[in-house]
C-alpha cells in the first residue's frame, strides 16, 4: 500500500463531532461550532436575515471536509439544502480527493416547507474584480439578471478594515458603478480555520450568496475555466458542476463563463469598456495596497494576455518588468495539482501569443511543464 494511500486513509477518520448553532451577531450570523466557530457579517448596509439557515450548511460542509469532523446543525434549514448536501457527500466520496475528508453533517431541524417569499431585489453575483468575475458580471448585467455585486473580505484579505481590502473595494466599486450594480460586502473569518481552499472556496462563495437569500432572488458564481479545460483541471473547487448543488429551491445559484477561456474573457471586458482594465484585480501577492504587483505568477500571465490582445498594461499593474525575463525565471511546480493548473494556463497563454521571442519563451516553459507533468503522472 503506497504512502499516499495511507495519507488518504488517515483523512477518512472522524476526528470529532460538534453541535452547531446560528446566533445573530452584528449585522450577520455567528455559527457556534466548538473549535470551528466562525461568522459572516454584512458590511455597511442593512441586512435581512432569512427564516432558514441554508448558508451555514455550506460553510460547515467546507470545514467538515477540510478537517475530518462532523457537524449537527441545530438551526432550521430547508429540505432542499439537506438533499443538496447529501448529493455533495456522494459526489466528493466518488471523486476520492486525497486531501479531502468525507462530508459528515446532520440536520435535525429540517423545515417541511419553503418559507413565504417576500419582495426581493434581483440577482447578486460574486464580484472579486478579477478577470473571471468581471466578465461574468458584464455578461449577466447585459442580460439584466443582476442588481448587485458581492465582494467578500476574508479570502485574500483577513478582514474588511485592512488597507489592501479598502483599496480593492474602491476598484471593485468602480467596476460595479460602470455596470450599474450596487456593491454589497460580506466579511467572514472562516479561513482562520484549516480550510482546503483549492477544493472548498466554492462552498464559501455559496455560503455568502445564500446569506443574502432574504434580499435577493438568485445568485451567480464566476467559473475559473472553460468547459474543456475543466476536464484537465479536475478536481477543482469552482467547477461548473457545483453551482447546481449550491442552489436551493428558494435561492438558485448558477455558474457563469463555461464557454470562455480567460483570454476570451479579457477580450470581452476590453470590448465592453477599456477603462475597466485599470480596475481589474488579478494579484494575490500585493495585499498591502490591493494592487497588481506585475511580478507574481498571476500578474505575469495576466500581463502576457494583455500583450497577446495588444492592450495597454501600464494602468493595470504597479510594475511592468520584462515578460521574457519573468518567464525565464519561472520554476516548475512540484505538486501534481500545481503542475496541472500551471500547464493549463501556459498552454492557453502560448496559444494566444503571436510568433516572436515571448512566444518562444512561453513555449519552452510549456515543454518543461509537459515533461514534469508526464513524469509525475507516470
Amino acid at each position: 500500500m503506497s504512502i499516499n494511500y495511507w495519507k488518504y486513509c488517515r483523512t477518512q477518520k472522524l476526528k470529532g463531532h460538534y453541535d452547531a448553532q446560528c446566533i445573530p451577531a452584528d449585522a450577520g450570523i455567528r455559527i457556534e461550532a466548538g473549535p470551528f466557530s466562525h461568522s459572516f457579517r454584512v458590511v455597511g448596509e442593512a441586512w435581512k436575515q432569512s427564516q432558514l439557515n441554508d448558508f451555514a450548511a455550506y460553510s460547515l460542509a467546507a470545514l467538515s471536509m477540510s478537517n475530518g469532523v462532523g457537524f449537527n446543525l441545530l438551526a432550521p434549514v430547508s429540505e432542499s439544502v439537506t438533499k443538496q448536501i447529501k448529493a455533495l457527500t456522494d459526489i466528493y466520496q466518488f471523486w476520492a480527493i486525497r486531501k479531502t475528508a468525507p462530508l459528515r453533517m446532520e440536520f435535525p431541524l429540517c423545515a417541511d416547507a419553503t418559507p413565504t417569499k417576500t419582495q426581493r431585489d434581483g440577482g447578486i453575483i460574486c464580484l472579486s474584480g478579477g478577470v473571471d468575475s468581471t466578465y461574468a458580471a458584464i455578461s449577466e448585467s447585459k442580460r439584466g439578471s443582476v442588481s448587485h455585486g458581492l465582494l467578500i473580505a476574508g479570502a485574500d484579505y483577513s478582514h474588511a478594515d485592512t488597507q489592501g481590502f479598502k483599496e480593492l473595494t474602491t476598484r471593485v466599486g468602480q467596476i460595479a458603478d460602470k455596470l450599474d450594480l450596487k456593491l454589497s460586502i460580506i466579511e467572514t473569518d472562516i479561513r482562520k480555520h484549516r480550510l482546503n481552499w483549492d477544493m472548498m472556496h466554492g462552498f464559501t462563495l455559496a455560503a455568502c450568496l445564500q446569506l443574502m437569500s432574504a434580499k435577493h432572488d438568485h445568485g451567480y458564481i464566476a467559473l475559473d475555466y472553460a468547459g474543456y479545460q475543466e476536464i484537465f483541471a479536475h478536481p477543482w473547487g469552482n467547477n461548473s458542476i457545483l453551482p447546481h448543488y449550491f442552489s436551493t429551491t428558494g435561492f438558485p445559484i448558477a455558474g457563469v463563463g463555461k464557454s470562455k477561456r480567460r483570454v476570451d474573457k479579457l477580450a470581452a471586458i476590453a470590448e465592453f469598456d477599456t477603462s475597466l482594465l485599470s480596475n481589474l484585480s488579478v494579484c494575490f501577492s500585493e495585499t498591502s495596497t490591493g494592487g497588481n504587483c506585475g511580478r507574481c505568477v498571476k500578474c505575469v500571465f495576466s500581463r502576457i494576455l494583455f500583450t497577446a490582445l495588444d492592450l495597454d498594461e501600464r494602468s493595470a499593474f504597479l510594475s511592468t518588468p520584462s515578460l521574457e525575463d519573468a518567464v525565464d525565471k519561472m520554476s516548475v511546480p512540484k505538486t501534481y495539482m500545481g503542475l496541472r493548473g500551471r500547464y493549463l494556463r501556459v498552454v492557453e497563454t502560448r496559444q494566444s501569443l503571436p510568433k516572436g521571442p515571448l512566444h518562444d519563451k512561453v513555449s519552452n516553459y510549456e515543454e518543461a511543464l509537459r515533461r514534469a507533468y508526464i513524469k509525475k503522472r507516470n
